[in-house]
């Protein structure tokens, strides 16, 4: 054991999107969030009215509103957009691309222009961490999401 494990055991910690379901939606509609496709329609209304006089702005955000809206159908016809993901990789893998930079565009918005924060993140990175933010070598994080909690948490 060296000087930055925390135990003998190697520990692994898989991160879903429940991880961060206080600050970004989930796949379904919970107490705290209304589920993905609902809130991708919302947003999508939102960029929809936003004003501006220059051609080049107003389309691409029409092409965002237009793959929102995209996104949000397919994720309710699927069930999940991880499902429609796997339809796209299986039958279509040309709109995958589509898919993931629209979902990757959403996330970043969220969280970098309107500050969404799951503090449980940084509860979890403090019961972690060494002094000196140091984390253990012995520690395994796997993630799964197109948020990016876990680097705000590390940056707080």
């Amino acid at each position: 054991m060296n000087e930055f494990d925390t135990s003998e055991y190697k520990i692994s910690y898989i991160l879903g999107a429940g991880a961060s379901a206080k600050a970004l939606p989930t796949v379904k509609a919970t107490d705290t969030t209304k589920g993905v496709s609902n809130t991708l329609k919302v947003f999508a209304q939102k960029l929809g009215n936003f004003e501006t006089t220059n051609v080049l702005h107003k389309q691409y955000i029409n092409n965002l509103v237009t793959d929102l809206n995209w996104l949000a159908e397919n994720s309710d016809k699927f069930g999940t957009t991880d499902t429609f993901a796997k339809f796209l990789y299986l039958q279509n893998r040309e709109e995958l691309p589509r898919l993931k930079k629209i979902l990757y565009f959403y996330f970043m918005y969220e969280q970098f222009i309107n500050e969404k924060f799951d503090d449980r993140t940084l509860i979890f990175l403090t019961s972690v961490m060494q002094i000196g933010a140091i984390f253990p070598k012995n520690i395994k994080k796997l993630a799964w999401n197109y948020d990016f909690q876990l680097e705000i948490a590390a940056e707080k």
